[in-house]
């Protein structure tokens, strides 16, 4: 089943004159919350570097038909910032957003108890003025621009998937919602 199958059309003119009928992505069903809290339903699922919605669908269900159930059950709205990269997909993400920086410049300091650390509070608390004494006075550790992007990138890697044994009754479901949808 494709996700755009059980979508209302609407017809849309195009600049030329020429009519056509789309898709109304306006209107859409997600997954009922039973789904999502419901753990005999579900697989935990670590996405490799490469891999696409399409090819983890087709990896479990035989099918790349439910790629769209990967995203959905994710919450994964914007692929482009929510799916993972590819580690030199990662490098080169650091290099346009820290373009001034050297990946392995302090992004920001822990405390021994794992704590993000305010420098000026700490240079406040042990009434010092340089980063470097209360650095070394709090016992901070330095996470680097490189580390701390790779490892945000690294959660996006652990997701829950629908068990094979229950796709089929999830995308009745979505079906039936869509038609409600075009019926209300």
């Amino acid at each position: 089943m494709a996700f755009f199958a059980p979508m209302l059309s609407t017809w849309y003119t195009l600049n030329d004159g020429t009519v056509v009928s789309l898709n109304d992505i306006s209107k859409f069903a997600t997954f009922s919350q039973h789904w999502k809290n419901d753990q005999r339903t579900q697989l935990q699922y670590e996405i490799k570097d490469g891999d696409l919605p399409h090819q983890i669908s087709n990896r479990l269900y035989g099918t790349v038909d439910y790629w769209w159930t990967v995203l959905l059950f994710n919450d994964i709205w914007d692929f482009n910032s929510q799916w993972p990269r590819n580690p030199g997909q990662v490098d080169d993400y650091i290099a346009s957003k820290y373009p001034d920086n050297n990946p392995f410049d302090a992004h920001h300091y822990i405390s021994p108890n794992g704590l993000v650390a305010d420098l000026l509070s700490m240079k406040l608390q042990y009434n010092v003025t340089s980063d470097a004494d209360a650095i070394r006075l709090g016992n901070l550790e330095a996470i680097s621009i490189y580390d701390y992007e790779h490892a945000l990138n690294d959660l996006k890697r652990n997701i829950i998937v629908i068990d094979p044994d229950s796709i089929q009754s999830v995308q009745r479901e979505y079906e039936d919602l869509m038609a409600g949808i075009s019926n209300g």
